[in-house]
């Protein structure tokens, strides 16, 4: 992970670099994403295999099969551009040729350079031969809806989403015989489901509370060592959940103006936690600016506005709903170069995806959108303040420090001291709990302190 904890080291972060941050953003920024990506790289793999088995052995197909049909697509991609370099060389030579060749030899050179370009044109036009898609990935996909089906690949990275659909659908006839019993199956589920939750409301603007972040990382947590993926991942996420645990604890005891110190990011941390913040206030700007949504009587939470949609993200681009102003058409229409940028690094941060993000660029068409759209045919009162359009990329490692207002705090981690009126309960429950392997059913009607109790 690469995260230095100072809290859990007990010592003073280092000297460098720092920003602050919300609570509430570096739980559900830096600390979930972090989390998620080790999630991903232990049950991505190990789900594609079970699946892979199961399907070969349902369906009767030979896994050979699947292998000889990829090296075949590699040839027929190999092959394309052995032959489009030959081609294109060929209209180099033509187009000399034809300047110098006797004028009895020029019919044919124009001839051939016709022919060449037509060829050239095919394979530029057709592309790459379409990749086999195994039997295993048809059968994953069927749990899927037509718009996500065809990005189910063999060969990419599972997010989140797609480990916790392929699991729930193959949970009774292959996940379940890792169990003990359906019991256990339950429990697996459930825990996929919240996983989900979590990774989908952050990923559509759900605004997370602290306990969201803890819940899904206890999940994780749970779900990894259920499926027996115990590693370096679920080392790094249990230190992930301890931590979110300790801040969340010490915004708790907080005065309402405490400023804790949070973690040392690494350069890839920092700027994936500064993206993240940043496109949220600028997505709140837009909307609050283009009258989208609105602010709550008195100041309180933004809602939409009775009739439209909020911003949203589709094809590559920004999507700003069917019930936008039109008189805002011509301001975004020059935009959509820099909307696009932001998408894509919008997309690179919440699909986790490997390798490096344009951050500049990305900074610079938020920028320039800002720009854009404070000079649009309407100023809305209440607008959220915009990210620093001065924003830049950052170069070495970075101190967080966090703001943590007790009063935001909502289901805080309890302490089994501070229970009031359970201490019967709590006795019993962690008596149950202490022999190896032991597991305690708490049960009751919503609201009456299970998850404290257990807490």
């Amino acid at each position: 992970m690469g995260t230095k904890n100072p809290i859990e080291a007990g010592e003073a972060p280092q000297e460098g670099p720092s920003m602050e941050l919300s609570l509430r953003d570096y739980l559900a920024g830096h600390i979930l994403r972090t989390a998620m990506m080790q999630f991903e790289a232990t049950m991505g793999p190990w789900v594609k295999s079970e699946a892979n088995t199961y399907f070969c052995q349902t369906l009767g197909i030979d896994p050979a099969d699947d292998a000889r049909q990829a090296a075949e697509h590699v040839d027929a991609v190999q092959a394309r551009v052995a032959e489009l370099a030959q081609v294109r060389a060929r209209q180099v030579e033509l187009e000399d040729l034809i300047k110098t060749c006797p004028k009895t030899e020029k019919q044919a050179v124009a001839k051939e350079k016709k022919t060449v370009a037509s060829r050239l044109k095919e394979l530029d036009t057709g592309g790459e031969p379409p990749a086999p898609i195994p039997a295993w990935i048809e059968g994953c996909r069927e749990f899927f809806g037509t718009a996500m089906a065809p990005h189910v690949h063999a060969t990419n990275r599972w997010d989140v989403h797609t480990i916790v659909v392929v699991m729930r659908g193959l949970l009774p006839k292959v996940f379940s015989v890792h169990l003990p019993d359906r019991f256990h199956a339950k429990e697996l589920l459930d825990g996929i489901l919240r996983v989900l939750s979590v990774r989908t409301g952050r990923a559509h603007r759900v605004n997370l509370v602290e306990s969201d972040v803890l819940e899904a990382l206890r999940q994780m947590a749970a779900v990894v060592r259920r499926c027996g993926r115990a590693g370096v991942e679920a080392d790094t996420i249990d230190r992930l959940l301890e931590h979110a645990k300790a801040v969340v604890q010490l915004a708790r005891e907080g005065d309402g103006t405490t400023t804790t110190a949070g973690a040392v990011l690494t350069v890839n941390e920092a700027n994936a936690q500064q993206l993240y913040t940043t496109v949220t206030a600028w997505e709140l700007e837009l909307e609050l600016t283009m009258g989208l949504v609105e602010t709550a009587p008195g100041g309180g939470a933004v809602r939409t506005i009775e009739g439209k949609g909020r911003l949203g993200y589709e094809h590559g681009t920004v999507a700003f709903g069917r019930h936008l102003d039109p008189a805002w058409e011509p301001v975004v229409r020059p935009l959509r170069p820099q909307l696009g940028v932001i998408a894509m690094a919008r997309h690179w941060y919440f699909h986790h995806l490997k390798g490096e993000c344009d951050i500049r660029e990305a900074y610079s068409a938020i920028a320039d959108t800002a720009n854009g759209v404070a000079a649009g045919p309407a100023v809305v009162v209440g607008r959220a303040p915009m990210p620093d359009a001065a924003v830049r990329a950052l170069a070495t490692p970075t101190v967080v420090f966090l703001e943590t207002p007790s009063v935001q705090m909502r289901v805080p981690v309890a302490r089994v001291n501070e229970i009031v009126g359970r201490s019967t309960i709590v006795a019993a429950a962690t008596a149950a709990v202490l022999p190896p392997g032991a597991r305690v059913l708490v049960h009751g009607p919503p609201g009456v302190g299970k998850d404290t109790v257990m807490a």
